[in-house]
């Protein structure tokens, strides 16, 4: 047998081609940061750098992002380092003909003002018309003249001209800053790193040093009264003894007297009028209290330790002056302005209403909501307070309030525009889903104070459409999947109960809620038809937390025979691990559950600021249906006249932070998890009480309710584009979400998903369901770019989303999908790459 090698030629030939193929790859880098370096050069002046960088190190315990902050200087905005916009900036410079715009703003003008003269005189209005046009026609090359073209304005961004004298105006802010946050010691150096082409980077070092802590707290004031109300404060204050000192909790502090003063009675306080004092250097221990916190910590006496001392100083006249509330009156206008005059007038509880009509509204709801009342003092909160809670009730355009002083007396007016009685509403839009579009529609009608007890009663109807595809139809069959709701809603504002409350309860702006609705729907699968009635109560505690809480909520569910679909069936059946156990989840059925909410929102909107939210969720199932059975109808069993029941324990958190990075940039992150159980004589869950991943709002690189569970997978089928609904028990997932502005309503994002569903029983029919010890690995991830179009009323948002790792493969290279993205298959396998079009955020 002879034995052939391969030429030495070729392989020589080989070699080359390898090393002239990584010479062109080593060329066009170097190219690309040559141009990055010296595109700028052509631009600049003799002496003029580009700042393209700006650092901070040597940090330990203040926040970098704070520091970055007090940049008097911003950098260009780079993408993969490199910086298009200031490209896009040269590029419109370099074809920017100033002479050519004049010319063009001179025709447009001479144009019109032709056009003006040529009228007939008196023509007033025409000529206010051609003035209105011509300002409006020559916007746009007036802009294009001052301001730069299109190009410049818009897309692109000037360069980022280095100002050293701004710098150092940096160094002095970031100074200041530690500073305040009680690093009197620390020190903030400059370091100027420039580059070939013009380009100049700068580091800041920070260098902290050990920071001063509080020793000594004093309150100082010769008004008794307002010592006490302090001293009583004292405990809710910022400045605490050991703490760094720090001069934002001195302005906290001051905002807190000021407002606990005017909560009792001193109307005119300001902050103003409380000063600040704080002594540095080493100190002896005085007291007993101040020899027990020299043992402790000694280096409080020493240089490192300060004394803050804070004194409310006296007004002009001799002292701070406490107000009492002496009249208060309400007017009630009508939303129809015509009316004129008060035809009614009531005193209630020693407040005067008047109205513009004869009187058609309970008295004991508006008392509620007015927390203030003559004979007491004035309180700020409850004011504030008062206003939130007539202006929340829905029943009102506007509420303002007036005081007005005599001596130490006050009176008290609040004037309130009633809404509409009667208000329609209709949205249309379309559906897309899995490539599919489908309509829906939207419509409601609300009653207000219809028995005149401010209650609002609203009916909405929905109606919608959209594509679905499914293992039980044929290959490429879209499935119009029904939606239809009817939904009516009674609320009142107060707590509808036989017992008597605690007045206390006012002051939270409790609503009680009727709820029913009836909803039918139709998918590839199976078909609901749904009836539920419930009773909520809800508390408004602060601006920021409420809770809720349903002690009756019914849900029934007539299923129509035949509903299920028969192969749809059989799967079920693999997937309990019960056998028809899971069945029973769509059968004819009664829910009852208790529920209960605690919300934590201080996402004010509009607002960029740091902010969280907070929901926690619990529900108890089956309860009142259990002890009906067993009391009254001596019973165990899990039917009653022909309706399954349930019993079931269930539980969802959901936790977000927003942090925004720049004026532009917003970073945005989400974890959420949830378990359902069934207890007691129950083995299944009504299908709606199963946890679902995947979606738009969820893990965004899967279908709807597609995700998991765990890492099983049916053995038919492409694993990246499953086609029936994956129930678990249990859920956990997290999102994080990059923001930022483009273009005038265009928004980027860039965004990340991970999670998936579990079964909390060992199902030998699903493999891989179950929890496992190093659930890590069962975890999904999918990631993608969106956008979004802000209308300011309305957000639309378009993500495409892709698999990254799908745990649903058995071999672990298999598992990371990303491998399947490339230039020629930018969206990978069949199914890997989802668009998601939705309203609103996903969180």
């Amino acid at each position: 047998m002879q034995i052939q090698y391969p030429s030495l030629d070729n392989h020589i030939l080989s070699i080359e081609k390898r090393q002239l193929r990584t010479t062109r790859i080593f060329f066009l880098c170097f190219l690309m940061l040559y141009l990055q370096g010296c595109i700028t050069a052509p631009f600049l002046k003799k002496g003029e750098y580009l700042l393209i960088n700006q650092r901070i190190k040597g940090e330990k315990s203040t926040s970098k992002e704070d520091l970055e902050l007090l940049f008097r200087q911003k950098a260009n905005r780079k993408i993969l380092g490199l910086t298009p916009y200031l490209g896009f900036y040269f590029f419109g410079k370099s074809i920017w003909d100033t002479n050519r715009v004049r010319r063009q703003l001179n025709q447009k003008i001479a144009y019109y003002d032709k056009k003006i003269a040529a009228l007939p005189q008196g023509s007033f209005r025409d000529s206010i018309s051609l003035e209105t046009k011509k300002e409006k026609k020559c916007k746009s090359l007036y802009l294009n003249l001052y301001e730069g073209n299109w190009w410049m304005r818009v897309v692109g961004e000037p360069p980022a001209i280095y100002d050293s004298s701004k710098s150092r105006q940096t160094m002095a802010e970031m100074s200041k800053f530690l500073f305040n946050k009680g690093f009197y010691n620390a020190k903030v150096s400059l370091k100027e790193d420039t580059f070939i082409g013009g380009n100049i980077s700068i580091k800041y070092t920070i260098q902290e040093n050990k920071p001063h802590r509080i020793r000594r707290v004093k309150y100082q004031t010769d008004d008794f009264r307002i010592r006490r109300i302090i001293d009583s404060s004292r405990s809710s204050m910022s400045i605490k003894v050991g703490n760094p000192y720090e001069k934002g909790n001195i302005i906290k502090d001051r905002e807190l007297i000021e407002k606990v003063l005017r909560d009792k009675g001193y109307y005119v306080f300001s902050r103003e009028y409380i000063n600040v004092n704080v002594d540095t250097g080493a100190a002896e221990p005085i007291t007993k209290a101040d020899s027990l916190l020299y043992k402790e910590k000694p280096d409080l006496f020493s240089s490192y330790g300060l004394d803050v001392t804070l004194t409310v100083q006296n007004p002009e006249n001799g002292y701070h002056k406490s107000y009492a509330v002496d009249k208060i009156s309400m007017t009630l206008n009508e939303s129809d302005s015509s009316k004129i005059g008060i035809a009614d007038s009531i005193t209630y509880n020693k407040v005067d209403y008047f109205f513009q009509t004869q009187r058609k509204y309970s008295l004991g709801i508006l008392d509620s909501k007015i927390l203030v009342h003559p004979n007491q003092y004035y309180n700020y909160s409850r004011l504030t307070n008062t206003q939130a809670q007539l202006s929340g009730m829905d029943m009102f355009r506007y509420v303002n309030l007036a005081i007005d002083t005599i001596g130490q007396k006050m009176n008290l007016k609040i004037v309130a525009n009633r809404l509409p009685k009667y208000q329609t509403s209709n949205e249309i839009g379309l559906l897309v889903s899995q490539g599919a579009p489908g309509p829906y529609f939207n419509t409601g009608f609300k009653i207000r104070n219809i028995f005149g007890g401010f209650e609002v009663f609203e009916v909405n109807f929905r109606y919608s459409q959209e594509g679905q595809l499914s293992t039980f139809l044929p290959n490429d069959v879209i499935f119009r999947a029904r939606d239809l709701s009817i939904t009516g809603a009674f609320s009142i504002s107060k707590i509808l109960s036989p017992f008597k409350l605690n007045p206390k309860l006012f002051e939270y702006n409790p609503k009680t809620r009727f709820l029913f609705s009836i909803s039918s729907l139709k998918r590839p699968e199976y078909s609901r038809n749904l009836v539920k009635g419930a009773l909520n109560y809800s508390l408004q505690l602060s601006p920021t937390k409420q809770i809720g809480i349903s002690p009756i909520d019914v849900t029934v569910n007539v299923t129509p025979p035949n509903s299920l679909n028969q192969d749809y069936k059989q799967q079920l059946i693999l997937f309990s691990g019960l056998g028809q156990g899971v069945e029973r989840s769509f059968q004819t059925s009664v829910v009852t559950n208790f529920n209960a909410y605690y919300m934590y929102n201080d996402n004010v909107g509009g607002q960029r600021k740091r902010s969280k939210y907070f929901r926690l969720n619990v529900e108890y199932g089956g309860e009142l249906l259990r002890q009906f059975l067993k009391r009254v109808l001596k019973t165990d069993s899990t039917t009653i006249a022909g309706f399954q029941t349930f019993r079931y324990f269930r539980t969802s958190a959901d936790f977000r932070i927003y942090q925004p990075t720049s004026k532009k940039t917003m970073v945005a992150f989400r974890l959420a998890s949830g378990i359902s159980v069934p207890i007691g004589n129950s083995t299944i869950l009504p299908w709606e009480k199963y946890n679902f991943a995947g979606g738009s709002n969820s893990i965004r690189a899967w279908l709807p309710r597609r995700l998991g569970p765990g890492n099983y997978s049916p053995e038919t089928g492409n694993k990246n584009d499953l086609r029936t609904e994956q129930p678990g028990e249990l859920i956990l997932e997290a999102s994080i979400e990059v923001r930022r502005k483009i273009i005038g309503i265009f928004e980027g994002a860039i965004f990340a998903d991970a999670g998936n569903v579990w079964s909390i029983y060992k199902d030998r029919d699903r493999p891989g369901a179950e929890l496992s010890p190093l659930f890590i690995k069962q975890l999904a991830l999918g990631g993608g770019v969106g956008l979004r179009f802000d209308f300011s009323f309305l957000i639309i948002r378009i993500d495409a989303a892709t698999k990254i790792y799908n745990p649903a493969f058995s071999e672990f290279e298999n598992k990371w999908t990303i491998r399947n993205l490339s230039l020629k298959k930018p969206f990978g396998t069949k199914g890997q790459t989802l668009l998601n079009v939705g309203i609103g955020y996903p969180f």
